[in-house]
């Protein structure tokens, strides 16, 4: 009997909480503030979880299309998120507040 060849690995996406949509960026508020914030595997650097947020604190989407985020803090679970970018929906900017669950 010939054995069966292992089962190819298959990238799957992550198991998202929320989706958000917007035209082309993001803020991030979340809590704890020493929460990373990595965009499509890139680390782009800690959220700010104020209520005045300043406008060089958004990130801007290279392209349209959807868009997975990962949310990790010491002692936190990580959260996963989406956010769509598409030039036909309202908003400009995604306003991401969350809290990270221990």
């Amino acid at each position: 009997m010939v054995p069966e060849p292992p089962a190819a690995s298959v990238p799957t996406a992550p198991r998202v909480v929320e989706i958000f949509y917007c035209q082309r960026a993001a803020e991030f508020k979340v809590a704890p503030e020493d929460t990373l914030v990595t965009v499509d595997g890139v680390p782009i650097g800690r959220a700010d979880n104020s209520d005045h947020a300043r406008a060089d604190k958004k990130y801007l989407f290279s392209q349209p299309g959807r868009h997975y985020v990962k949310l990790t803090a010491p002692g936190y679970r990580t959260t996963w998120i989406a956010v769509v970018v598409d030039p036909k929906v309202t908003e400009e900017t995604a306003e991401i507040e969350t809290r990270l669950l221990q």
